[in-house]
């Protein structure tokens, strides 16, 4: 039986790839022509749903990258970064996608209170801050 014990940083690098390809993968899913979303049974539109699920993850899964020891203090740049992020796919969006994708205000502060709040939350919610 193996009694050594995994190498810390690969398991680290191993959650930066993954956080990589999520982030390429919300980009080509942001730049890619859509069609309209429907309006949920409570009156948010289905497009900011999404908008809280990609973003809040995104700010979890760039925590979940570091170290426990620095996610504290990198709560407020992660939220800041993956705000940023939104922001340039919602900048690039009518430039790449003219008169099918449009640039949106509602959807730019929607990534990024939601990232703040995925970074909030990670750091905050015992359950997550452990691992």
């Amino acid at each position: 039986m193996n009694s050594e014990k995994p190498d810390p940083q690969e398991s680290y690098s191993i959650r930066r790839a993954l956080t990589a390809a999520y982030m390429l993968f919300v980009a080509i899913v942001s730049l890619l022509p859509s069609t309209s979303l429907p309006e949920t049974p409570t009156g948010l539109h289905a497009d900011k749903i999404g908008h809280f699920v990609i973003y809040a993850g995104m700010a979890m899964l760039c925590l979940y990258s570091l170290p426990a020891m620095k996610r504290v203090r990198f709560a407020l740049m992660i939220g800041l970064s993956c705000s940023a992020y939104g922001g340039v796919i919602e900048c690039l969006q009518p430039v790449l996608q003219p008169g099918i994708r449009i640039f949106s205000t509602a959807d730019m502060a929607a990534n990024t209170a939601v990232a703040f709040l995925g970074a909030i939350l990670f750091v905050r919610l015992p359950l997550l801050r452990k691992r």
